[in-house]
């Protein structure tokens, strides 16, 4: 009994300079002000509930969540979440995954409606049993293996691209981006940045113009863990008379392929430009197209430029995006940047052209949304099976408590930690520590006391024969 008394209490200091330990790690850092946050929260029901502590049987699963959020106006550098499993418990291999979760304002409630995951390298991330990893691994072109990168501002959804056209004579078009400078809304095209997926084509013709359906077409562009906005623009020129200019920066109405553009969000820029066929006595006009590969976690505005240009005051042509035409002429100035553009950027004309400003237009899009910066690490642990040697020696009760801290650490908020606690209930073993006070699911510890015992037996018998 002493024994075991001098054991526990030296359990009890050992705990007890543990703690103080993760608080000398923590103290110091001021969370005032601080952008992040972090929970750490586990469920045993498959993830219908979460909590800060749950119990739990020996050898059982149990998932694990440690959240995040930024809701600052700025993005956060060198970030990572990082933790160390529970003494005895073990992770079940292929279980982690990062995951954004946008929407989400409640943890213990998260909205599954809108979720993106994607499995982390656990080689990489995961070293013994500590865990440290970026909270953009494997979305935002961040490689899944990744054990430190970037913690984005809360981003907007989607970006709903409108292109409106409208006819003014048999060849001759007028092709909208954004609202423009001519009088009454007519011409306009309403491109938006929202959390909802448009649905519909969204233009105004008020002062007599009218669109052309079939010329015309819209992307609900889908933003969440995307790096990359890959503006195609496609430019078509009528050969006949009439000699129209058609450009395009979405899928139409047309038909087939028929002057479509690729346009599209994705992890990775794109290299080529992707235009659709022609038809009719339109050729595709190379020279005139463009690409752009746009980062969207460069900044926080979508600095849209429409340039609309004529030739000798006939058909008119709409640049968007830079253009290899040569130098700067017909270029668009529309880019990523921390602060919105305040002014129209296009480049100059060639010869024979002439800029057109009443059919140009630009529009600064805010993609901040500092409601919607939430996301997790995910992963999967086991229970230990039986209680150790040394917890058995210090007198187990019928439930033993292990602490967890998570932290999440980055530029400029420093580190948030958070602490959740798992309680194996050892009652459900009829005899955890086994009749002689270890614990008999260990069969290298049973087996050590089985050798103990029988030699002691030895030693007993030698004496008692040597005696008689």
């Amino acid at each position: 009994m002493k024994a075991r008394s001098w054991l526990g209490a030296a359990r009890k200091v050992s705990l007890a300079l543990a703690a103080t330990g993760v608080l000398a790690m923590t103290a110091g850092v001021s969370t005032a002000g601080a952008a992040t946050t972090s929970n750490l929260q586990y469920s045993t029901d498959g993830g219908t509930t979460w909590t800060t502590s749950a119990t739990v049987a020996p050898g059982q699963t149990v998932q694990v969540r440690q959240w995040y959020s930024n809701d600052g106006t700025q993005s956060e550098t060198n970030a990572s979440l990082s933790t160390s499993l529970p003494t005895g418990f073990s992770l079940v291999g292929g279980s982690t995954q990062v995951c954004l979760n946008p929407s989400t304002t409640n943890i213990g409630s998260p909205n599954l409606s809108e979720l993106d995951c994607a499995s982390s390298n656990e080689a990489s991330v995961w070293s013994g049993s500590s865990l440290q990893v970026s909270p953009s691994a494997g979305h935002n072109g961040e490689s899944n293996g990744s054990t430190v990168g970037d913690l984005a501002t809360g981003r907007k959804r989607y970006l709903n691209l409108q292109l409106c056209s409208y006819a003014f004579g048999a060849n001759a078009w007028w092709n909208n981006v954004v609202p423009t400078a001519f009088p009454n809304s007519d011409r306009d095209a309403y491109t938006t940045v929202s959390n909802a997926a448009g649905t519909a084509l969204n233009c105004s013709g008020t002062g007599g113009s009218t669109v052309a359906a079939s010329s015309s077409g819209f992307l609900a562009l889908d933003l969440l863990g995307k790096k990359y906005l890959n503006l195609h623009q496609c430019s078509y020129r009528e050969s006949g008379g009439g000699g129209g200019w058609y450009s395009s920066w979405t899928p139409t109405a047309f038909g087939g392929t028929d002057f479509d553009a690729g346009t599209n969000t994705s992890n990775t820029a794109d290299s080529s430009l992707s235009c659709g066929d022609v038809s009719g006595s339109y050729t595709y006009q190379p020279l005139s197209s463009g690409l752009q590969a746009l980062d969207l976690t460069s900044g926080r505005y979508l600095n849209l430029h429409q340039c609309a240009y004529t030739q000798n005051g006939g058909s008119t042509y709409t640049s968007i995006n830079p253009t290899p035409f040569g130098g700067t002429l017909f270029d668009s100035g529309t880019n990523v940047s921390d602060t919105p553009d305040t002014a129209l950027d296009c480049g100059a004309p060639a010869s024979g052209y002439q800029r057109l400003p009443d059919q140009s237009g630009f529009q600064a899009f805010d993609l901040l949304d500092t409601t919607r910066s939430a996301g997790y690490v995910a992963y999967s642990i086991t229970a230990p099976a039986a209680p150790t040697a040394a917890a058995c020696a210090a007198g187990l009760g019928a439930t033993e408590d292990f602490a967890q801290t998570g932290d999440l650490t980055s530029a400029p908020s420093g580190t948030q930690s958070s602490n959740g606690t798992l309680t194996v209930d050892w009652s459900t073993l009829s005899d955890p520590c086994g009749s002689t006070g270890t614990p008999m699911a260990d069969p290298r510890v049973a087996a050590a006391a089985v050798i103990t015992m029988a030699g002691a037996g030895w030693m007993v018998h030698r004496r008692r024969t040597v005696a008689a």
